[in-house]
């Protein structure tokens, strides 16, 4: 869908400012977006590539369109779920991370244990 766009965007003489500013957001948000997660598909880089796209689209200058994206990720928000974040921690390449991953799960296997007592 998005090289459909761009295509009939590339075709226009004077595309209009819609279409500009959806081409622009495939440009800079969409395809980045895409070939992160395709070069870093891996489940410990989940977390990480929907946060970048976050990052990406918050920081795209057209309100509306930002304002559409983010509320279409509050209803896709599976990779950015507290366990996913655990997940990415434990594959960190920073030691300390990983540890303070190892810790916080550490704490919640103490807690499920009281919990059953």
């Amino acid at each position: 869908m998005a090289s459909r766009v761009l295509r009939v965007y590339a075709s226009k003489a004077n595309p209009s400012r819609p279409l500009c500013t959806l081409a622009r957001f495939i440009t800079e948000v969409y395809v980045p977006a895409w070939a992160r997660a395709k070069t870093h598909p891996q489940l410990e880089m989940a977390a990480r590539n929907f946060f970048a796209l976050m990052d990406s689209i918050q920081t795209f200058p057209d309100e509306k369109c930002r304002m559409h994206a983010l509320d279409s990720l509050k209803t896709n928000y599976y990779n950015g779920h507290p366990e996913m974040i655990l997940i990415a921690m434990m594959g960190d390449d920073n030691l300390a991370v990983r540890e303070k991953a190892v810790q916080i799960l550490e704490g919640k296997k103490a807690e499920t244990s009281s919990d059953r007592s």
